[in-house]
């Protein structure tokens, strides 16, 4: 069995943590939420982070760093939500300086919408989505084939024990 712990803002890396989920017939946390949880009944933690202004979700970065303290031998994966795929490489090195060599990633896209947004945020996203309307852009969206894709590659590369 595996485990899905996902750190988001908006809503997309929800939807991408539970579509996977149900690829995968895994187990889903909301990692912003602090979930206590013993994860040696897991054969691999799957985390998945969206990225804001260009870097990782911050409390993925600190919920992964205690995690890996504490589960120095857990085979771990992850997928990246972002709007922006233009900086698709860049997220995935980031991902792969990260974790440990050799552990599955995947950039999987993301929505973009401002429905859950506040503030400043909400307006800034508003603005782009009319950019994007006004220039007959197609708006970015999560990309359910990666998905798919990504839950094979994990199936394919579970541990063995």
């Amino acid at each position: 069995m595996q485990l899905i712990i996902y750190f988001g803002t908006y809503g997309s890396t929800e939807e991408a943590a539970n579509k996977l989920a149900s690829f995968l017939k895994a187990d889903v946390l909301n990692g912003l939420t602090k979930p206590k949880i013993n994860v040696n009944n897991y054969e691999r933690v799957v985390f998945g982070y969206n990225i804001h202004g260009g870097k990782p979700n911050k409390s993925f970065l600190k919920y992964y760093k205690r995690f890996q303290r504490r589960y120095p031998k857990m085979p771990v994966a992850a997928f990246i939500v972002a709007a922006d795929g233009n900086r698709k490489g860049d997220y995935l090195s980031q991902a792969a300086q990260l974790l440990p060599a050799g552990s599955p990633l995947a950039f999987v896209g993301g929505r973009l919408d401002s429905i859950n947004a506040k503030g400043l945020s909400k307006v800034i996203i508003d603005n782009c989505l009319k950019a994007f309307k006004s220039n007959d852009l197609p708006l970015p969206k999560l990309d359910e084939e990666k998905l798919k894709d990504f839950s094979l590659e994990l199936k394919e590369k579970l541990p063995q024990f």
